[in-house]
């Protein structure tokens, strides 16, 4: 059994790139799926109890886990923060499902899709940030994770800034990205656009276990 990514609509601009191309080509773009607990147990043997004997109570205790990764995004030496208003991003280079069984990542790679925010730290400086799940990074080919962030200005125009974050992301068992970068959000100009995508829910898969 699957949790499988639903084929979505990316608009123009929600490319991402890897290093299998120079280029922005148009990749899966899904939502951040809801994190799912599952528990394993191998070689369980229950034993039978026959008509005429008392039925035996077993008791199995399975400890679960979740399959899915949260990772938190900050993005500091933002300029222009008073015309932000709203703030989206796109992670690339993501597992696009995984098997619940042996919790193992299949051949699709996606990009994930994610809201982000202002906020105000105690200092009064404003950054950006924001959260994503995902079923991990994509362990099946050497590419680059590329962050695409998506801000809209209070005049309606959009701008995207392009990071690439996969030094960040391997060997991160902390999940926060920090992106120190400076980036200036203009008052207003900017492309319109789609970059923002058509995202849905997930879309279950569902398989016959024999038992």
């Amino acid at each position: 059994m699957e949790r499988n990514a639903k084929l979505l609509e990316p608009g123009d601009g929600s490319a991402v790139r890897t290093k299998d191309s120079e280029h922005y080509t148009e990749d899966l773009v899904v939502n951040q799926p809801d994190h799912i607990f599952v528990g394993w147990y191998h070689n369980l043997d229950i034993p039978v109890t026959f008509e005429d004997e008392p039925v035996k109570e077993v008791t199995i205790e399975i400890e679960a886990h979740t399959l899915v990764e949260t990772w938190l995004v900050e993005i500091r030496n933002v300029e222009g923060t008073e015309n932000v208003d709203e703030v989206a991003a796109l992670v690339s280079g993501q597992s696009g499902s995984v098997h619940m069984g042996p919790n193992a990542a299949t051949d699709k790679i996606v990009s994930v899709f994610f809201e982000m925010k202002l906020k105000t730290e105690d200092d009064g400086r404003k950054v950006i940030i924001g959260k994503y799940n995902s079923f991990g990074q994509h362990p099946g080919r050497i590419h680059e994770t590329i962050l695409d962030l998506n801000v809209k200005n209070r005049g309606g125009g959009q701008q995207i800034f392009h990071f690439d974050v996969t030094d960040k992301v391997k060997d991160n068992p902390t999940r926060y990205i920090l992106i120190e970068d400076p980036i200036k959000i203009d008052e207003s100009g900017g492309g319109g656009g789609g970059f923002l995508p058509k995202v849905d829910d997930w879309e279950d898969i569902h398989t016959d276990i024999n038992l």
